[in-house]
């Protein structure tokens, strides 16, 4: 009786080795949290736009000063004849920026990268794109993102996001932020200014048929009118054998 308790306890430890060992970390109550070392450049983006924000309204649409002491304004700008957003450009040592919190992260559904329209007062300076939110197991997951600019004419940066959208709860919060920092120390007053934010995701095949087909059918049609054209001018250049004798 005894050996048969020993053997039955031995069981019941067993089993629930197995279990815990089995459980996913999720069930446990652990979540590892996931940070993604994201990568851009300088340039557009490439795909269907679709805009999140565009300052030339004059109108933050949500978006806030990434730290507290900071403060957002609007100004016109002579090289877009608009608006657009301006706050002051950080030293080396700090970071200047703008964030919002989505209520979710479908705001950046089908999405593959990311671009920004701006600016900054210095010759070299540093561009970072921040998100944070939870993948589809309820764990952390951010992105980081940094690009090197070095002229201060109005450009486009783009991050690639897609390590990050393919794996984030679309129907999460999200928070997006953007960052501006000098590599060197920079006059009073230089600002950084941003006109807009968009996405760009790639383009679905039912947008591409009809571009395509219709190619296709002008290639046919002036084959056609090429081809009748031929036999209408070899016809009337051909003589009948008896007027060559």
């Amino acid at each position: 009786m005894k050996r048969f308790v020993k053997l039955s306890s031995l069981c019941i430890v067993a089993v629930l080795i197995v279990a815990l060992l089995c459980t996913p970390a999720a069930a446990l109550g652990t979540q590892t949290a996931k940070h993604i070392v994201g990568n851009g450049a300088v340039g557009e983006g490439v795909g269907k736009q679709t805009t999140l924000i565009d300052f030339s309204a004059s109108d933050l649409g949500g978006f806030a000063p990434f730290a507290g002491n900071e403060t957002l304004t609007f100004g016109a700008s002579a090289v877009w004849g608009t608006n657009v957003l301006k706050t002051r450009l950080s030293s080396p040592a700090s970071e200047t920026g703008i964030q919002k919190t989505y209520s979710a992260a479908s705001a950046l559904a089908g999405a593959t990268t990311l671009s920004v329209q701006q600016v900054a007062q210095a010759n070299a300076y540093t561009l970072t794109l921040r998100l944070s939110g939870v993948d589809k197991n309820g764990s952390p997951l951010t992105l980081e993102a940094n690009v090197a600019a070095t002229t201060n004419r109005w450009q486009t940066v783009t991050f690639d996001i897609s390590s990050f959208t393919s794996l984030v709860d679309a129907d999460a919060p999200l928070t997006l932020a953007l960052l501006a920092s000098a590599d060197e120390e920079t006059s009073i007053g230089a600002e950084w200014m941003v006109k807009s934010i968009y996405t760009n995701a790639p383009q679905a095949m039912p947008e591409l048929v009809l571009p395509v087909a219709a190619a296709a059918c002008g290639f046919a049609v002036g084959f056609a009118l090429f081809f009748v054209i031929y036999r209408t001018t070899s016809k009337k250049n051909r003589r009948p054998r008896w007027e060559e004798q």
